[in-house]
């Protein structure tokens, strides 16, 4: 069942099931560690940084006798009691916010009170035991005279805060540079050129099939074909007449026409066959869409609407055109693999090769992760189109009187109220619904990530200064001013920063880079997403240093 839930193209048309990207999955496994280990580190930061102060309480008790295992038990207790106290509300934030998950980042949680219980076992019992290692090994490992000193103000614990605080500024900007990527691909996804007209399309419903496939007698059925004539002559006679609509047509939208896969090869003699999309469209769907034409014609129903001879003509895109090593289309044809329905009609199903009549820009109606296939379309005849939908083009302005327009249509031909419709462009905004959702989701660890940075930064920056106040009175004695004091204090920290950005950068190219290995059109990777995440991560450690830095101004 996972690898069916993961397949990417299976069932994908079926809306009665639901599939998950297994890529996004990984990705956000990813970024949730490594928001994960920067909020441990912080942790293991702030509280060492508390810790500083008792020093010389460890140090009093191993004069005193206290062994290793008693200081374990002591740092290993007050933090499970912490850890007690913050995770009641730790779950209350889980039930505060269940709300905004489900609806804004489409999120469902499910309650499941065994795994909370083995979650807040594991948190309550094991973050303790990660958060106690090195204060532990840090009091215990030290003479009792060192810790009496304060062995916290020694230059390795300064450096080994300064790695910590290196680190967490290069998982911040990799996820603030991946989640600005994120971004730059959905929005270039959402604004490409699809190749036809993606706005300003509406289908909806004219005809409902009141017995359905199942005829209870030959009366309903005769019935059934009454009532479909009368509405189909009555719909394409209203939407004849009305001047709201530039062009129209009976059946789906192209987002829902029926695309097959079929083989195809360069002229009758040649058996390299290579698989196209196949899709039978007509005259009209080809101007509600704007096709471009490059080469050739498009249809034309007093040339093309003979079922049998003229049914062997199709019209290619530009990627059919160099799959195939189409040189010139008025010799070259293309030879189908399988019969044509319309060989149906002739003896032994003949098999001809196809007439190639136009070529048309590349146009893509399916996400644009993937590749534009070659696409090769058949002509079909509007006369014999579907009666179930009706789908239009029209002026932006019309759409309000389009849709009231074609609700008393619907009414008048069905007797029936409960319209609907879909625009092309809600279609397009909901195939990359799932984009969006993992947009938003990296953004919102992008936000957490830099406010548990800032935390790390406060602590390690109060810690800093706190040491250098004797430094910092005598050099305001001295005559030093503010502007002297806070160059000299965010020094240390920009250089830290420095180290940060040079590593971060390759890491976060790296990762857009795998990520993007799945997907056929990319939005362009430029120097400036790296700039711009090092510029926030840079404004936020600078505005939480000078608030840090401002009392030693007094």
């Amino acid at each position: 069942m996972k690898d069916l839930y993961y397949d990417k193209d299976h069932g994908k048309e079926n809306k009665n099931y639901q599939y998950g990207n297994q890529s996004y999955v990984r990705v956000l496994m990813v970024v949730a560690f490594l928001v994960g280990i920067i909020g441990l580190l912080n942790f293991i930061n702030i509280y060492t940084v508390i810790m500083s102060k008792r020093s010389r309480e460890f140090g009093v008790k191993k004069v005193f006798g206290a062994g290793r295992t008693d200081i374990f038990l002591q740092i290993y207790a007050e933090n499970i009691l912490l850890t007690g106290l913050a995770l009641p509300l730790c779950w209350a934030l889980i039930e505060i916010t269940k709300f905004f998950f489900f609806h804004e980042l489409y999120i469902p949680t499910t309650t499941d009170s065994g795994f909370d219980r083995k979650v807040s076992a594991i948190v309550l019992l094991g973050l303790p035991l990660l958060t106690t290692v090195y204060p532990f090994l840090k009091y215990t490992c030290s003479k009792p005279v060192n810790s009496i000193r304060e062995l916290a103000s020694s230059r390795f614990s300064t450096r080994s805060r300064m790695i910590l605080l290196c680190f967490q500024y290069i998982v911040t900007i990799f996820i603030i540079t991946v989640s600005l990527f994120f971004v730059r691909q959905l929005e270039y996804m959402l604004c490409a050129d699809l190749g036809f007209r993606s706005h300003d399309v509406i289908t909806c419903r004219m005809y409902v099939d009141k017995l359905g496939l199942y005829k209870t007698t030959k009366e309903d059925g005769l019935d059934e074909g009454k009532r479909q004539y009368i509405s189909n002559a009555l719909v394409n006679k209203r939407m004849s007449e009305s001047t709201l609509f530039e062009h129209w047509s009976r059946g789906n939208n192209l987002l829902f026409t029926d695309f097959r896969f079929d083989s195809f090869a360069l002229n009758r003699a040649e058996n390299d066959f290579h698989p196209a999309l196949r899709a039978h469209l007509t005259s009209h769907s080809m101007a509600i869409y704007d096709f471009q034409l490059v080469e050739g014609r498009l249809w034309n129903d007093s040339i093309d609407e003979a079922f049998t001879k003229n049914s062997f003509k199709v019209i290619i895109n530009e990627t059919a055109k160099r799959v195939y090593r189409i040189k010139d289309i008025t010799k070259d044809k293309l030879q189908p693999e399988e019969p044509h329905y319309a060989s149906s009609s002739l003896p032994d199903f003949y098999n001809p090769p196809c007439e190639i009549v136009g070529v048309i820009k590349d146009f893509n109606v399916r996400h644009l992760s993937q590749s534009t296939q070659p696409v090769v379309i058949y002509y079909h005849d509007a006369s014999i189109g579907g009666i179930y939908t009706v789908t239009a083009s029209y002026k932006h302005e019309n759409k309000a009187k389009v849709i009231d327009f074609l609700r008393r249509l619907y009414e008048e031909s069905t007797g029936r109220t409960d319209f609907e419709y879909t625009l092309i462009e809600d279609e397009l905004q909901k195939m990359y619904r799932e984009d969006r959702q993992v947009v938003n989701i990296y953004t919102l660890f992008a936000g957490i990530a830099i406010f548990i940075s800032s935390l790390g930064l406060l602590s390690i920056s109060l810690f800093d200064i706190r040491q250098r106040y004797r430094e910092i009175g005598l050099r305001k004695v001295n005559g030093a001013q503010a502007k002297d004091i806070y160059p000299l204090l965010i020094k240390k920290y920009l250089s830290v920063m420095g180290v940060a950005t040079l590593l971060s950068i390759p890491l976060s190219w790296i990762a857009i880079t795998l990520y993007l290995q799945d997907f056929a059109h990319k939005a362009p990777l430029t120097f400036d997403l790296f700039a711009i995440a090092v510029a926030i991560t840079t404004a936020i450690s600078l505005l939480s240093l000078i608030h840090i830095s401002e009392p030693t101004r007094r």
